[in-house]
């Protein structure tokens, strides 16, 4: 790449001018001064130290100072800046879809302290390469201030796609205009020893390469909690990754503001400065993994799978960055309202008309008690009510409208601001225009715009029917009975499958099912999982015949 390049795209990010002598919140221009202001801060309250480092980095872009001084003060504040943005989640995270306006301000204040502390390292790469003293002993400090900065860009894209929000141009600009510079000084492989002690992306290419796979791993299908564990995870998976001469997984054009595009989805332009990166040997690992064997070596890194890491989410990674497969049924266009319901308990007692669990199992269940980990956990899934009265909750509906239909669910509109919280994977009941009966299914995927949510919904069932569950332990005995749906299938010659909270419940296990409080509890096995989900599973269930329990009016009488 020509000098020329290099110049042209540092004129293109728009970076701060610098324009003051003094850094008034530590009162001093030195390093020694940015390092005792950092040493005072109280990290423990994090809202407050967030905004004491979002002020003191944007002061820090406008100094009037040498390159080497600049890396220096930005490196004083990176660990306490990037850790206090990894606590600043805890505001913003797990919340309703529609944040309150309190998340929203410390979700926008995390991410502006992460592209400030990136702009910054940017600042002094400019500066460094523009002064000529990029020499072979400051290479090294070239090559970490790229990699902070990617780190920086990588935690970015991480908090965009917990909060299913669009990407920002603003990552791959930077981004992209690194990798560029770290080419064209060949730093992109230099060994970089991070503060952070979780890093296991320790070059920039592998930094750069772990923002491509968090973009193309289609997150917005995932839990909050499971896109960061994967984020973790591609610390270390990164190594693995590598880039191509040829057309393979993903393709950037460098010139552009956009995220990495799947090339069975769309071919690589001829023009433009293309880079392409090949998925093909973590794909194999994943695939591994999937099948039940070992870690192995793949392009000289081994890789192993992290605990908090599941199965579905392997499943999950292993499509996005592989198959990246299209949609094959046909959808209709489709502008009519629907109603819907989330969440696994609210579902339940909309469909069975009971509020309280217990009222619906009736009040002579005893189901054995066990204190086993998983039970507790299973328990605070699908709790069982206190009250002791049959009651039935006015669950109000959400509105909705559908923008195509297909046989295999729907992508649905929300311009809603209720205060509720919506994640993929969650259970939903839908109800279109003027049907009667609610039909079941899951969210796939989520899309959060600025004045709108856009749900991928993939339908299960139609005539869903709610039931308690209880399954048997391997040591003997079965757990308390949870709430379940019994889904019948759409056509009669299919076994019909049984829908379970994503704990405790496993194939090929014997388990009860009871439809009503009036009715003893049906023996039955479950088989293959169908579906699965951050928190869901469907299995196929063994014939069960529940009629003489509870007909389609009774079920759908809500």
């Amino acid at each position: 790449m020509k000098t020329t390049d290099i110049d042209h795209i540092f004129s293109t990010l728009r970076l701060p001018k610098p324009d003051i002598e003094l850094l008034a919140f530590c009162g001093g221009n030195k390093v020694s001064k940015v390092n005792a202001w950092v040493n005072n801060l109280k990290t423990t309250q994090t809202i407050n130290t967030c905004n004491q480092l979002y002020q003191a980095i944007a002061q820090i872009l406008r100094l009037k100072t040498t390159a080497p001084e600049r890396k220096a003060m930005l490196d004083e504040l990176f660990l306490t800046a990037y850790t206090s943005c990894l606590s600043l989640g805890k505001e913003f995270l797990n919340q309703p879809l529609s944040l309150p306006e309190p998340a929203q301000k410390s979700a926008m204040l995390g991410q502006a302290i992460l592209k400030s502390l990136a702009a910054g390292y940017l600042l002094y790469l400019q500066k460094a390469y523009t002064e000529k003293k990029l020499k072979d002993t400051q290479l090294t400090q070239a090559a970490e201030a790229a990699h902070s900065a990617l780190q920086c860009l990588a935690l970015m894209q991480l908090r965009n796609q917990q909060l299913y929000s669009q990407a920002t141009p603003i990552i791959w600009r930077y981004a992209n205009a690194l990798i560029q510079l770290t080419d064209h000084l060949n730093i992109g492989e230099t060994l970089v020893k991070s503060v952070l002690p979780e890093c296991q992306a320790p070059t920039p290419n592998q930094a750069y390469l772990r923002i491509v796979a968090l973009a193309g791993a289609q997150l917005n299908q995932l839990t909050q909690i499971d896109m960061h564990n994967v984020f973790n995870a591609l610390g270390q998976w990164s190594a693995i990754l590598k880039f191509s001469d040829e057309p393979t997984t993903f393709w950037v054009d460098l010139q552009q503001d956009g995220a990495p595009q799947s090339q069975k989805r769309k071919c690589s332009p001829e023009s433009g400065r293309i880079i392409h990166i090949d998925f093909s040997a973590l794909t194999r690992q994943l695939s591994r993994f999937i099948a039940g064997d070992g870690p192995a070596i793949g392009n000289g890194a081994q890789m192993r799978l992290p605990l908090e890491i599941n199965l579905p989410t392997v499943v999950h990674l292993e499509s996005a960055w592989s198959r990246s497969s299209l949609r094959s049924d046909e959808r209709r266009t489709s502008t009519h309202t629907a109603e819907i319901i989330i969440g696994f308990q609210q579902c339940h007692s909309k469909l069975s008309g009971v509020d309280d669990f217990n009222v619906f199992l009736g009040d002579n269940i005893s189901a054995p008690k066990n204190t086993d980990m998983l039970t507790n956990l299973m328990s605070s899934l699908t709790p069982a009510d206190n009250a002791n009265t049959k009651t039935t909750h006015a669950f109000t509906p959400l509105k909705v409208t559908t923008q195509n239909i297909s046989k295999d669910g729907y992508c649905l509109l929300w311009e809603g601001s209720q205060s509720v919280r919506i994640h993929a994977g969650d259970v939903v009941i839908i109800r279109e225009h003027a049907k009667r009966d609610w039909g079941i299914g899951v969210i796939r995927w989520i899309r959060q715009l600025k004045q709108h949510s856009i749900l991928g919904v993939q339908l299960i069932d139609t005539k869903p029917q709610a039931v308690g569950a209880s399954c048997h332990y391997k040591e003997g005995g079965y757990s308390d009975f949870m709430r379940a749906f019994l889904l019948p299938g759409l056509h009669s010659h299919h076994n019909p499958s049984l829908l379970t909270a994503n704990l405790l419940f496993n194939e090929h296990t014997k388990v009860k099912i009871k439809a009503n409080a009036s009715h003893p509890p049906v023996q039955s096995k479950i088989l293959d999982c169908q579906i699965t989900t951050g928190k869901v599973k469907v299995f196929e269930l063994q014939k069960v015949d529940l009629s003489n329990q509870v007909n389609s009016a009774q079920m759908h009488e809500l």
